[in-house]
């Protein structure tokens, strides 16, 4: 196959740029691609300080979170440590088994054969 006889010998030559031409002054219409240098607004001299009106990061009061809140009615009630858990060493056990990496269905394997949970509980 002969690609000259096949196509105009004109259409195989790219086109020629006007060299007279200034660019468009349409960013849209320009061929060119234009990057402009921009300080990053992350830079370290670039700081932004604004005062604040009133006293910043004041104690206004103390309170108790959740957990100093559960423990003190626990202890009110004369729970143990470990509470919910029976024992010490179930709690030990629970503990373990949470930090061991081992699988929630070896888990619940576990608790059904060997603790005497009903499945349904699992």
């Amino acid at each position: 196959m002969d690609v000259d006889n096949e196509i105009p010998h004109d259409l195989l030559q790219p086109p020629e740029a006007p060299q007279d031409q200034p660019p468009p002054s349409d960013p849209l219409q320009r061929r060119a691609v234009e990057v402009e240098e921009v300080l990053d607004e992350d830079s370290p001299d670039h700081r932004w300080v604004e005062d604040y009106p009133g006293p910043a990061g004041s104690v206004y009061g103390r309170s108790q979170g959740t957990f100093e809140k559960y423990r003190e009615k626990q202890e009110e009630r004369g729970d143990p440590p470990w509470y919910p858990f029976e024992s010490e060493a179930e709690w030990e056990l629970a503990r373990w088994l949470m930090t061991s990496g081992v699988s929630q269905s070896k888990i619940d394997s576990f608790l059904v054969r060997q603790m005497h949970v009903p499945s349904e509980a699992v």
